[in-house]
């Protein structure tokens, strides 16, 4: 994603935020293929999947701060705040008017708490990990301790489409109600996944009752 990010700031313009995404996405994509290809069989216990968990969340959220310095021009403090938020789906923010924020960075703050909203398990569940055991263990790890008779991959991909038809669902019923379409785009992305950012510094509320009652629904 840190990719297409990237191929969106150059197509507006963007020259830091094009480095940055860049920048990031190529090693990130490389050392992930290079890791993937020499990964050795073996069984996850529950220990290995919570230290995963442990570990992706903030190495997440301290890569992704990285944009928010270079395109966005915030202090690594603030942007460290805004990355682990969004991470984390708190949705409290260090900035003051996300209308403001080029393009890329903009769409890259409202995406990653849709990702966010998913979780990484689910995620990773509709991406096929490398056996159905480790994917339970990470599942365990993520707090669903739930013991399900049918294929893991099936819950996995199942969940997400319907996280995607929710999402398509809210975007729809909100350009309905006279939202511009990128707008309820991000506003059902992060209704959905009770994150909140906007791309406003108030709100769906400023335009009006029904927005906010479908974002609500």
């Amino acid at each position: 994603f840190m990719l297409l990010a990237g191929l969106l700031a150059l197509l507006t313009g963007d020259g830091p935020g094009t480095v940055s995404f860049l920048g990031l996405g190529l090693p990130v994509a490389l050392a992930s293929r290079y890791v993937r290809r020499r990964q050795v069989e073996g069984k996850a216990t529950s220990r290995h999947a919570v230290l995963a968990l442990a570990l992706a969340w903030p190495a997440l959220s301290l890569l992704s701060l990285i944009p928010f310095v270079a395109s966005g021009g915030m202090r690594w403090i603030d942007a460290a705040y805004e990355s682990f938020s969004a991470w984390t789906d708190t949705g409290l923010t260090m900035i003051r008017d996300p209308s403001t924020l080029p393009v890329a960075l903009g769409v890259f703050r409202i995406v990653i708490q849709w990702f966010s909203g998913l979780g990484i398990v689910m995620f990773m569940l509709s991406l096929r990990t490398s056996s159905a055991q480790d994917a339970y263990s990470l599942f365990q790890a993520e707090g669903r301790p739930e013991t399900f008779s049918t294929d893991l991959w099936v819950i996995g991909r199942t969940v997400v489409r319907i996280y995607c038809a929710y999402t398509l669902l809210g975007f729809v019923a909100l350009w309905a109600a006279g939202l511009p379409p990128l707008t309820a785009l991000a506003h059902a992305i992060t209704s959905l996944s009770t994150g909140g950012f906007s791309t406003n510094s108030v709100g769906v509320g400023i335009y009006g009752p029904v927005p906010s009652l479908i974002a609500m629904g």
